[in-house]
């Protein structure tokens, strides 16, 4: 067994089954003919996105070292040029921005500020299931004039919907 840190112990195979697949998957996109119209740099770079992606999902390593060993994959396979073009993303706005909505969403459901909107609405409603959704879908319209973003008014929204839910007894797996 091998143990971490974190006092998480792992069998040998238990090791084996988070991190074959993840190296597989990028040595088979790896070792395929290369297609046409796509460049070796673009082969190389789409084998550590294959490689990402399936770490991501089994969730063999925590996301950040998912992101940190991707970056450096880039460099170390040679699909970009050096690491100003591998971090070339996070200098975008775009990536502040999804950061900035993502953290307000976790806000407004830390806060409690869902579960109290939530509750408000329900009591609106007086238990008719089709005002709340008509409170819901106009509350997501009023917003607009707040957060012009649709993104970030859904970021929002869904943990106040998620709080109804949860208030109404709604399973997770209802439609």
């Amino acid at each position: 067994m091998t143990q971490t840190t974190t006092g998480i112990t792992f069998t040998p195979s238990e090791l084996a089954i988070k991190f074959i697949p993840p190296i597989v998957v990028f040595g088979a996109v790896l070792l395929a003919p290369t297609p046409e119209g796509l460049t070796p740099q673009g082969q190389r770079a789409l084998a550590v996105m294959a490689l990402a992606v399936v770490l991501w999902a089994t969730e063999a390593v925590p996301v950040a070292v998912t992101g940190i060993i991707g970056i450096v994959l880039l460099i170390l396979v040679r699909a970009v040029p050096g690491a100003e073009e591998a971090l070339y993303g996070f200098g975008q706005p775009v990536t502040y921005f999804l950061v900035g909505i993502l953290t307000l969403g976790l806000a407004v459901h830390q806060s409690g500020l869902a579960e109290r909107l939530a509750v408000y609405l329900i009591r609106l409603a007086g238990g008719s299931p089709r005002l709340l959704y008509v409170q819901m879908l106009l509350s997501f319209a009023a917003l607009t004039f707040a957060l012009p973003s649709a993104s970030t008014r859904g970021v929002i929204m869904v943990h106040i919907y998620e709080q109804v839910m949860t208030h109404w007894q709604v399973p997770r797996e209802s439609p």
